[in-house]
């Protein structure tokens, strides 16, 4: 079994954390977004709106905040849309207009699909695999990582 929710924010924490969001941004996003939030994503928020792992700056890692977190369509605006990549929402920069996203029809008790959101090959499903079955998978494996990419 893997780290839960809590386990990894207090990992987060030693990394470069932004102020804890408020209910209404919370809020603010699940009235915008037509899916279900998974439970994690909410803690990690009221936690910390938003984290740098390792770097504040060029982080390999940057967990999107409320304001930031959007659907991919909307992110990869020249890519054409796709019917699998509208419940596809951004949730972590990893530079280079490349991303990790989570599939919010994938929503269950125990996770959330993670995918790779690869900008040449959006929205192409082929491409942009699933790299964790949670977020606490996905923080972790990215942690244990380091600086590179963890499923490259």
């Amino acid at each position: 079994m893997g780290k839960n929710i809590l386990t990894i924010i207090r990992e987060l924490k030693k990394h470069y954390p932004k102020r804890p969001a408020t209910n209404d941004e919370i809020d603010a996003v699940k009235n915008r977004v037509s899916y279900e939030l998974p439970y994690s994503l909410i803690q990690l928020w009221r936690s910390m709106n938003g984290v740098s792992i390792f770097a504040q700056r060029n982080s390999p890692y940057r967990i999107l905040s409320t304001h930031e977190f959007m659907s991919a369509d909307d992110t990869f605006t020249f890519a054409q849309q796709s019917e699998h990549s509208k419940s596809w929402y951004v949730f972590c920069d990893v530079q280079d207009a490349n991303f990790a996203g989570i599939d919010l029809a994938t929503v269950t008790n125990s996770g959330v699909e993670c995918r790779d959101l690869f900008h040449e090959m959006y929205p192409d499903a082929k491409y942009c695999k699933v790299i964790a079955h949670s977020l606490e998978e996905f923080i972790s494996k990215a942690i244990e990582a380091g600086d590179r990419l963890f499923w490259l």
